[in-house]
């Protein structure tokens, strides 16, 4: 797909002023990061901007890349630029550099992913779990995930992410409404990433108040008082 898009090239050094030519008008668009609705309403200005100035010989749109991650809709926003070349007669897609990082993950670059393997403080990891558009949790037997239950709770109410959780885990009881998988089935690990990350912001939003009502309402200090309850009986 991002092979659509052609990779920026190291630009030459400027030895005068830029000349578009005689009848040529440029727009350059950059940084959409998921939001649709933000570019839908751009290329209405643009539009109503380029009519406003009267005919020209060439109106051209220059998208500088970064269309994806942050916002609700990437997959949207990949959509309707696609669907924009077949009516607006003279378009330019760039790559931008979360672009690249997304096509070397998949290509399996290796170097596109970060590993952490030191401790951080509790308000660092809400924010990285806050961060993440999928929460992947895998393990292939496991009495309680808790790390599921975290990544529930540090979401954003209006733009959570989707839950990847493994049926096998304890959590998964609570959290029915998780994306549920099999972790032996690479196939079906695949699969489920795909829906989570093109699943839409409406859903995504009621899966996560259906799962975060479980988890406020069975929190460790509830537990715990029905632990120590059943210990005294």
């Amino acid at each position: 797909m991002f092979g659509l898009f052609k990779s920026k090239s190291k630009p030459e050094p400027l030895t005068h002023a830029p000349d578009l030519g005689e009848g040529r008008r440029v727009y350059a668009i950059g940084d959409i990061h998921g939001r649709l609705d933000l570019l839908l309403e751009l290329i209405d200005l643009i539009a109503a901007d380029d009519h406003s100035r009267g005919p020209t010989g060439s109106t051209q749109l220059v998208f500088l890349g970064d269309y994806v991650d942050r916002g609700q809709d990437s997959k949207g926003v990949i959509d309707y630029v696609l669907q924009l070349r077949d009516w607006w007669p003279n378009i330019l897609c760039l790559r931008g550099n979360h672009e690249e990082v997304f096509a070397m993950a998949v290509e399996g670059d290796e170097s596109a992913l970060r590993f952490l393997t030191r401790t951080v403080s509790r308000a660092t990891l809400a924010g990285y779990l806050r961060l993440a558009r999928v929460g992947l949790v895998t393990p292939l037997r496991d009495g309680m995930n808790l790390v599921a239950k975290e990544y529930v709770a540090a979401q954003d109410p209006e733009n959570p992410g989707a839950l990847v959780l493994s049926r096998f885990a304890g959590a998964a009881q609570e959290l029915s409404d998780a994306i549920l998988i099999n972790p032996y089935d690479p196939d079906e690990i695949a699969e489920a990433l795909h829906l989570a990350l093109t699943m839409g912001a409406a859903e995504r939003i009621r899966g996560w108040q259906r799962m975060n009502a479980a988890v406020l309402g069975n929190t460790a200090a509830d537990w715990a008082r029905r632990f120590l309850g059943d210990l005294e009986r």
